[in-house]
């Protein structure tokens, strides 16, 4: 039996199940220009979360990294590596989320490459952004021993990294293990 012939016996938790148009206008802090906008593609994605159970959410992300980003799912799917939820709706700091128009955390006079669709975010409770001792989100920890947690050693970071995207993980003034972009 195929993996794909598994997954359509299980019932799938439905965790997002927006339009692109609601998906881009819920959550933004001003309006992103048209034409990143236009960019934008919904993608659904399955994975395994922590209740052991099939859940189907959804990215929004520049049409050029969709096929990556829906190949990565097939690899976390496949790993059972567990993920809390994909819901581009969704305010909670459990999230794993794409396209946001913000400015970038470490510096504010730039845009994040989410304000373009070009980054995903993986588990941020369990893979936060830490500069010196700030942290985000407040009260998330890293501990590489928990199951969600993202390391140099994770298929999904490998998979990314030979797609040509940069782990957050890796970066030495800052960490941002939830992130992954690629320019």
């Amino acid at each position: 039996m195929t993996p794909e012939d598994e997954i359509a016996k299980q019932d799938v938790i439905i965790d997002s199940s927006c339009t692109l148009e609601e998906a881009i206008i819920h959550c933004q802090t001003s309006t992103p220009p048209i034409e990143i906008v236009q960019r934008q593609r919904l993608i659904p994605v399955e994975y395994y979360s922590f209740d052991g159970k099939l859940h189907k959410g959804q990215y929004v992300i520049d049409q050029d990294l969709a096929e990556d980003v829906k190949e990565a799912f097939k690899v976390i799917r496949e790993t059972h590596f567990p993920i809390s939820l994909v819901d581009p709706t969704s305010t909670s700091t459990e999230t794993s989320a794409g396209f946001f128009y913000r400015v970038n955390t470490s510096n504010p006079n730039e845009l994040s490459k989410h304000a373009y669709g070009r980054a995903i975010d993986i588990n941020p409770m369990t893979n936060p952004y830490i500069r010196g001792d700030f942290r985000k989100p407040e009260g998330a920890k890293y501990n590489p021993s928990l199951s969600g947690t993202l390391t140099g050693d994770s298929p999904i970071v490998k998979f990314f990294k030979e797609r040509g995207w940069e782990w957050g993980g890796d970066w030495t003034d800052r960490v941002d293990y939830m992130h992954f972009e690629k320019p």
